[in-house]
């Protein structure tokens, strides 16, 4: 019987047991269900990432042609700046907030799926 530890819970794997019934241990693809899973949470970090990024960069730029392009008067110019910086930092918030909503909805789904496997093995080993 060996123990390991997957996002802080404990699963027991009898691997004798499942070597001889010859199916896979459900430990096992948990495991590696958890292992896709994290893959796929870490691209879609580095996906989030890249929107953030993209957004900070798009207003950065709309703000410089918007200065560049559309003469004002300087009053007129600070207000446009301040105007589009709080609108820029709102964007990014946003998509902060959407990206860490959308982790924890992640994050839930991967604790239900490894108590519902670790019920399962309860269930099979009584």
């Amino acid at each position: 019987m060996k123990v390991i530890m997957l996002y802080n819970y404990s699963i027991n794997i009898d691997l004798d047991y499942e070597m001889n019934k010859g199916e896979i241990s459900m430990d096992i693809k948990s495991l590696l269900t958890s292992q896709k899973k994290k893959k796929e949470r870490e691209q879609k970090i580095k996906t989030a990432k890249k929107i953030a990024a993209g957004a900070a960069i798009g207003t950065a730029v709309g703000g410089a042609l918007g200065i560049l392009f559309a003469p004002k008067s300087g009053k007129e110019t600070r207000q446009d700046i301040a105007k589009k910086t709080k609108e820029g930092a709102r964007a990014v918030k946003e998509t902060a907030k959407n990206s860490v909503e959308g982790l924890r909805s992640i994050q839930k789904q991967v604790k239900e799926k490894v108590k519902d496997a670790k019920e399962a093995l309860s269930k099979d080993g009584k």
